[in-house]
């Protein structure tokens, strides 16, 4: 990274964990620019702790697993409409429950 970004290349983001001085591991996005100080060339590296996010993201995955899990296992009839009323998605016994042809029950997108 540092040898593109000498070269004058900005170098694209990248993930990786450090370890902070207080020992804990974070996990951190980086990227390095080229810069000119003092009339030399350098590289400014920056380094944003994205360990919150990263706790954030798992989170929201475990919670989308969970929904979808109870969902499509749901013994009720569920139906999932977006903000202009449009079915999205259902569970498998909806249309035969509510009594709706197949055809007619996801014509309303």
């Amino acid at each position: 990274m540092l040898k593109k970004a000498l070269s004058g290349e900005t170098a694209s983001v990248i993930e990786e964990k450090y370890v902070r001085v207080d020992g804990k591991v974070i996990n951190v996005e980086v990227s390095s620019h080229p810069v000119t100080y003092e009339g030399e060339p350098a590289v400014q590296v920056i380094v944003k702790d994205i360990t919150d996010r990263k706790v954030a993201e798992v989170t929201i995955r475990k919670a989308e697993n969970s929904f979808s899990q109870l969902f499509q296992n749901s013994p009720l009839a569920i139906v999932m409409l977006n903000d202009r009323g449009s079915v999205v998605g259902s569970t498998g016994d909806s249309r035969k429950c509510l009594a709706i042809p197949a055809m007619n029950f996801w014509a309303r997108n």
